[in-house]
């Protein structure tokens, strides 16, 4: 079973499937991850500062409490454009996470 859209789309790519029925489902798939899981690009230290508090299961609340206090700095640009959403999908499906420089 498929466990991410990458996943599924690769599956998909894997079967016979007709040549103008596979660029539709390939498309709508998209169209499905952009709405339900899309992409949050981060840098590497802000993902492993966000990883390191879910390791210790520090829950998402504290981690928004501390980074409201300045402790994870790296986050600042997040509360300050109004991403809280994004910091939570990324909590909840670190799948989602795009490395970026």
């Amino acid at each position: 079973m498929a466990t991410t859209f990458k996943d599924a789309q690769n599956l998909l790519l894997e079967q016979d499937l007709d040549d103008e029925l596979a660029p539709l489902v390939i498309y709508e798939m998209s169209v499905l991850k952009d709405t339900y899981a899309p992409t949050i690009e981060m840098t590497e230290m802000q993902m492993k500062q966000m990883m390191s508090f879910k390791e210790v299961n520090a829950g998402f609340s504290t981690f928004m409490y501390k980074q409201g206090l300045g402790h994870v700095p790296a986050f600042s640009e997040f509360i300050t454009t109004k991403r809280e959403d994004e910091l939570m999908t990324a909590w909840l499906h670190p799948e989602t996470i795009e490395m970026v420089e």
